[in-house]
């Protein structure tokens, strides 16, 4: 099932959290905001610092910075503004978001595999699923 998506979505955290949590808790009505799991299927969040890199990045004399500690989660289930979490997800490192006096958010982006859901480069019948031409009955296949 694809990721549900959805247009400038950006949520709020409540709190910083230290990098083994897997329940967050997001401003009151940021859950709103964001698909349902239940419903909708699980997704995929970015979590950055926007106090020092809004929207995950900052411009310096040198270019182009990313927030080091920007880190993708799997959201799996949702409760009002709480969320079940799944961390470092897409090749990401599970990171502490919790210093102190900044302001943590999460954006629901085109993620690598939201952007593989839907050009079908993924899953069973995608270029490189079971069915796909690197798959296991494809061109490539055993």
């Amino acid at each position: 099932m694809p990721d549900p998506i959805k247009n400038f979505c950006v949520v709020t955290v409540l709190q910083g959290y230290a990098k083994t949590v897997t329940t967050v808790s997001l401003q009151s009505g940021d859950g709103a905001l964001l698909p349902n799991p239940a419903t909708e299927g699980a997704f995929n969040l970015v979590w950055f610092d926007a106090t020092e890199y809004p929207g995950g990045i900052k411009a310096t004399e040198e270019g182009l910075v990313v927030d080091p500690y920007i880190e993708i989660i799997r959201v799996t289930a949702k409760s009002g503004d709480v969320l079940t979490i799944q961390r470092a997800q897409e090749d990401t490192v599970d990171n502490d978001h919790n210093i102190s006096g900044r302001v943590y958010q999460m954006m629901l982006s085109a993620t690598k595999k939201t952007i593989d859901d839907r050009s079908g480069t993924s899953g069973t019948s995608g270029s490189s699923g079971s069915s796909g031409s690197s798959g296991s009955s494809g061109a490539d296949g055993t």
